[in-house]
């Protein structure tokens, strides 16, 4: 992992729920077996640790995007209207798609563009819940054992990371715009007259 200095870079779209999974659910589990996947501790850039307050974060989310091996999406319908979860995922795009493992956490696939959904992802859309009650389900027992498989896959890609070469385009930040579906339906506002349609 020279030059390196995350094993993985966690990529999702921050409002609830996901924090609330990422925090309660998940993260303690694929710590533990990306552990034992790697033979050490792992480094996560999780942006909720990694950046701290007073900081000027959208440096230190670059720094973390040009150091990390992988990238880890969780991949929900808000994922693709955010501008910088897109951004992260172009990033790591350029470098190889072998590095980027992603999650699906939304049951529906009708919101992901065309581009995501020729990527094979993690189904963890059955265990995207929050709180006590899902920890004492069965589901958690079966979440941790597609934990297991999944870290697997993640370590594989944190050994797939080409050598790290500062100053290589490979790792600079890519901008990217949100990736939208069509619109379902077209809402007009309230009081503001349509344009006429030739």
């Amino acid at each position: 992992m020279s030059d390196y200095a995350y094993h993985v870079f966690i990529s999702y779209r921050r409002v609830r729920p996901f924090t609330e999974w990422l925090e309660q659910i998940f993260l303690d589990v694929f710590k533990g077996e990306l552990a034992e996947e790697l033979g050490e501790e792992p480094r996560l850039f999780w942006d909720k640790e990694e950046i701290p307050t007073g900081a000027t974060w959208s440096d230190i989310l670059k720094e973390g995007l040009r150091r990390s091996c992988c990238l880890v999406p969780i991949w929900s319908s808000q994922y693709f209207r955010s501008a910088w979860c897109v951004s992260e995922w172009k990033s790591f795009a350029k470098r190889g798609p072998q590095l980027i493992v992603p999650i699906r956490w939304t049951e529906g696939l009708h919101h992901f563009p065309e581009s995501a959904l020729k990527v094979q992802m993690a189904d963890f859309s059955r265990f995207a819940y929050v709180g006590r009650g899902f920890k004492d389900s069965p589901e958690f027992f079966e979440m941790q054992k597609q934990t297991r498989k999944f870290a697997r896959n993640v370590a594989q890609a944190v050994g797939d990371a080409p050598t790290f070469v500062a100053g290589d385009p490979r790792f600079e930040p890519e901008q990217a715009e949100p990736e939208l579906p069509p619109a379902k339906v077209r809402l007009q506002a309230l009081g503001v007259p349509q344009a006429a349609t030739p």
